[in-house]
């Protein structure tokens, strides 16, 4: 089981948070008393959850501020859909093992006859489950294709256009991105397709449309400049391996194939990661940071500079040769200072959440593998992210006390989408073996989207709730 590998990161980050009075056996898990949930404007809601062990439901008023993991976005995060039957089974439980497991209703997904194209990411076009044309008519409002998370989604009118309609494809494709992730450089909406709009009825000088998509994709964190993501090319090279790691035994072709791309990508994001804690630490000094954070953000490249020797070397095994990184392009890397609310926002999409999930999808996969290798990098990673993680709380903290008011409902802002819109998981290769995949050090994606969703309701709904001033939960419960 999963859980109590989260339920100890908690822990790890409220003590970070000064929070220790706040870790009792109840906020570990071993009690459901109570659930709580965090507005955009950082204020807190509670309900009563049932103490019987069933799951209690919420109700479907709540704001879409509100932060707690509804059934909107189950379906990136848990839920299962069943293509031959139509019917959807959605996860209700937080006590998730490391198999997905689902409630045992069901309902009946709703279809609709006729079909027309949708604009999609790629430029292609898709089908729609309601019969709209895309136009400016969205009444009544359309249904999401199937497996796709609804979205309405609204940006403020693109300078020096005069009206929503004169916003383009790419123009309302990559607006409604950034309206739905909120933050366009670090994470992305997968298979986003357009279904309608503009909707005439918006708020004057918002452009609002009909989206649908298959989840939130976010990286590590990143090195971003100018909106591109910078990672190094792989190269051949035995330098940025450490001390090596045992080669790959027992495994046919394309497994060893998948897993040598698998490590060398994670090694590429953990060598471009040392760039963005370098550019961190002078953004802190910018920013007049106490010595502590600092030293934090220090420290951190030194992980990352570890982490990425680690899945270097692991890459090479599977690979059968040395591998390491190319030259990684720094150009306008430090062209701008980013303001305080900047800071703060990138550092709960990238830290309070990122590499908390990443800490508990490592501390996961160290647990199920059985190759001693990959088992001793993981165990390593998971240990530093989870100190980067605390890291970026503690540094959300210190920015919401300089700031104030406008830095809190930001945060509070980029929380509550987090945990609305959580990240996908990983595809795993096909063609692999499976069980080989796992011993290995990977996760399978059913595994990997329990551990994302749990990570948000067992880790960051409560630490966000003691961030923002209210006593964390013990559970936040998944809507029916």
């Amino acid at each position: 089981m999963h859980t109590s590998s989260i339920l100890g990161l908690r822990r790890e980050i409220l003590a970070a948070l000064g929070c220790v009075a706040l870790i009792t056996p109840a906020c570990a898990g071993d009690d459901a008393s109570s659930s709580a949930g965090v507005t955009s404007d950082g204020s807190s809601t509670s309900g009563e959850a049932s103490t019987s062990g069933e799951a209690s439901t919420s109700d479907a008023s709540t704001s879409a501020g509100s932060m707690s993991s509804g059934s909107d976005s189950d379906s990136a995060s848990g839920s299962t859909s069943d293509a031959t039957s139509g019917s959807t089974t959605t996860d209700s439980t937080s006590d998730a093992t490391t198999d997905a497991t689902t409630s045992e209703g069901t309902t009946d997904a709703t279809t609709t006859e006729g079909t027309t194209d949708a604009t999609t990411t790629d430029g292609t076009t898709g089908s729609t489950s309601d019969g709209t044309t895309g136009g400016v008519d969205c009444d009544p409002p359309p249904l999401p294709p199937e497996g796709l998370n609804p979205e309405y989604a609204c940006f403020a009118l693109p300078d020096g256009l005069g009206s929503c309609d004169e916003c383009d494809d790419a123009c309302v494709m990559t607006n409604v991105d950034a309206a739905i992730t909120m933050d366009p450089l670090f994470c992305s909406a997968q298979g986003l397709v357009i279904q309608c709009g503009p909707d005439p009825e918006a708020a004057p000088g918002q452009c609002c449309f009909y989206a649908a998509h298959d989840g939130i994709i976010c990286e590590g964190r990143p090195l971003v400049v100018d909106g591109e993501l910078r990672a190094a090319p792989v190269r051949p090279r035995g330098d940025w391996i450490g001390g090596g790691a045992a080669p790959a035994r027992d495994l046919d072709a394309a497994t060893a194939a998948a897993l040598a791309d698998a490590w060398a990508n994670d090694a590429r994001m953990e060598h471009a990661s040392i760039a963005a804690f370098a550019r961190l630490v002078l953004e802190l000094l910018a920013h007049g940071a106490p010595a502590e954070l600092v030293a934090a953000a220090q420290r951190a490249l030194g992980d990352e500079i570890c982490h990425a020797e680690a899945c270097f070397a692991l890459a090479s095994a599977y690979a059968g040769h040395p591998q390491g990184p190319g030259a990684l392009a720094i150009d306008g890397a430090l062209a701008r200072t980013p303001t305080l609310r900047e800071l703060a926002v990138a550092a709960v999409v990238e830290g309070c959440v990122g590499e908390t999930i990443a800490a508990s999808i490592a501390r996961v996969s160290a647990a199920s593998a059985e190759d001693p290798a990959a088992r001793s990098a993981l165990e390593a990673i998971a240990a530093d992210e989870s100190r980067h993680a605390a890291f970026s709380w503690r540094l959300v903290r210190w920015a919401i006390e300089r700031g104030g008011a406008e830095i809190r409902v930001a945060v509070a802002e980029a929380l509550a989408a987090a945990v609305e819109r959580p990240a996908a998981p990983r595809p795993v290769p096909a063609g692999i073996d499976a069980a080989a995949w796992v011993a290995h050090g990977r996760l399978s994606a059913a595994v990997e989207a329990a551990v994302i969703r749990d990570s948000l309701r067992e880790v960051v709904v409560p630490c966000a709730q003691a961030l923002l001033g209210a006593r964390p939960p013990t559970r936040v419960e998944l809507s029916a």
